[in-house]
């Protein structure tokens, strides 16, 4: 609800973004079905990183430390544990690299760099943000160390009952597993009563 944590935590993400359409446009060229949803995966993956680092900043300011000393601490602990999100996130979207279907093998590489170009974005720009901001009079917001959320002080009293639910939940969904499967037909996602997609067949 802080316009100012708003612009400090979109501004590095939208550059990143644009980096990572950059490196999609001069490695692929263009966008297929899957990788033009790419941008809105992006953001909606890559803000978290802006939340900690920037309550992270917070919480080291409210302590008293200086601008620098906070900054130092943030991207020398927050800082490092985003990084190896980001890594293990871009490992598992590698991995659709090596898939013979084009469409997923392009999402694969895009959305694994790009994890990695929105974590250089925050650790580049985000500082630079937040200096520049304290000195045009903007103030982190003061850190209240409450008892945590009403559902955080429930779960913990029936963390008995909610670990037994979540193992019966495993069990339940492992036994289904032989009866899922894939679709591998693409003419499923089209809508059926299309006049195109009736005369497919008999073309």
């Amino acid at each position: 609800r802080r316009l100012g944590a708003v612009v400090l935590i979109m501004v590095p993400l939208l550059i990143g973004v644009l980096w990572s359409f950059g490196f999609a446009g001069y490695l692929i060229g263009t966008l297929n079905i899957l990788t033009g949803f790419i941008g809105a995966i992006l953001i909606g993956m890559g803000i978290d990183h802006g939340i900690h680092l920037l309550g992270r900043y917070e919480a080291e300011r409210a302590e008293g430390k200086d601008s620098h000393d906070a900054l130092m601490a943030t991207f020398a602990d927050t800082g490092r544990a985003a990084v190896v999100a980001a890594a293990t996130t871009t490992v598992a979207f590698l991995g659709l690299s090596i898939s013979e279907f084009r469409a997923f093998r392009e999402f694969g590489i895009i959305a694994g760099v790009a994890m990695l170009l929105l974590m250089a974005s925050y650790s580049a720009i985000l500082p630079a943000l937040l200096g520049l901001a304290e000195k045009m009079g903007w103030r982190p917001r003061s850190v209240t160390h409450g008892g945590g959320s009403a559902y955080a002080r429930w779960a913990m009293r029936a963390r008995g009952p909610l670990l037994i639910l979540t193992l019966l939940f495993m069990v339940a969904s492992a036994l289904g597993l032989p009866q899922w499967a894939f679709d591998f037909n693409f003419r499923n996602l089209v809508s059926s009563n299309m006049p195109s997609f009736k005369l497919d067949h008999t073309i």
